[in-house]
Order: structure tokens, then sequence, then C-alpha cells
């Protein structure tokens, strides 16, 4: 596809994956403290999600690299996946801009427009993740060649439908407290 390395790619890939486990941590924990100042509670959040983020990408990561350890040719299938990985980073890279993009009037504007910005965009885009997560996924086994990528791939995907939905059970409650009952 294009001029970049597959080590480029996964870097990428990697910063993207704990961005999206950020999120989802801050989403668990948003509108579930009822304190005015809330950026310490958030912040933890964040955090917590970059924890799991960070667990999920190493754990995918030493699958990775065992499967192209003890592959016959390596050179090839991390090209594989180098070709496959691409394009998940220009679907999830265009989410996440706009998610990211979002977030802009938080640091620049008052309280009516990070009203707006949180009802039409982050609100959509939440509703939405899971399908641009499987979207980029089955476009991006469209350029699999191998069937250790596509089966790398469709563990990655789950591992990252997984998150939101672990997070909001797990997170508020045994992180800070909140039955999320």
């Amino acid at each position: 596809m294009g001029d970049v390395t597959t080590a480029q790619v996964a870097g990428a890939l990697i910063a993207l994956s704990l961005l999206d486990h950020g999120f989802c941590g801050y989403r668990a924990a948003a509108g579930r403290d009822g304190r005015i100042f809330k950026w310490g509670f958030h912040l933890r959040a964040l955090r917590g999600g970059l924890a799991q983020g960070a667990a999920t990408v190493f754990a995918l990561g030493a699958l990775t690299a065992l499967v192209v350890g003890v592959a016959r040719a390596p050179r090839a299938l991390w090209f594989d996946l180098g070709q496959t990985g691409e394009v998940l980073v220009y679907g999830y890279g265009a989410y996440a801009a706009l998610v990211v993009g979002a977030f802009a009037p938080y640091v620049f504007a008052g309280m009516e427009l990070r009203t707006l910005a949180t009802v039409s965009v982050l609100g959509p885009m939440t509703l939405l993740r899971p399908y641009v997560i499987v979207g980029a996924g089955v476009v991006a086994a469209t350029f699999a060649t191998d069937g250790r990528t596509s089966a790398l791939l469709v563990l990655a995907v789950g591992a990252h439908l997984a998150a939101e939905p672990i997070m909001d059970r797990w997170l508020p409650r045994y992180t800070y407290g909140v039955d999320a009952r």
C-alpha cells in the first residue's frame, strides 16, 4: 500500500489502541460521579483504561511475536501483517481523529460547546465504535494473504471489542468504589 514499514504500522496501532482504551476508561467513569470538579476522577479512569490497553497490547504483541518467530517464512508473514495493519491504521486513525477533535471544546470553549461536542460527536462515536472496529477488521481481512494474519486480526478485533464492556463493569466498581449495577 504505502511506503511505511511494518514496525511503523505496529507503532501506530499501539498508539491507537492505547488511545482507544484510555477513552474507554473515560467513558466507563463518565456520568458516574456527582462531583462538580471531576478532573481527578476522569484522569484516574483514563489511566485505568490505559493500563488495560497496555496489558492488551502486550498480550497481542507477545502472541504476534511468537507466531512470527515460529513461522517458516517470518519475513513474508511480517510483511503480510504490515499490509493488513496499514488498513487498520487508516480506519482507526480516521475515527480517532474525529474523537480527539471533539475534545477541543473541552480545552478551548465554554460549557455550551462542550455539551454540543458531547451530544453531537462523542455520543454517536461511542455508538459507532464497535462498527468501526469490525468494519476496519473486515476490510483489513481482505488484504490478508496468510491465515495466521487473519487469526491474529480476529483476536485483535475481539480484544478491542471487549475492552469497553469489561471496563464498563470492572473499572467503576473496583477502581473507584462506584457500584456499576
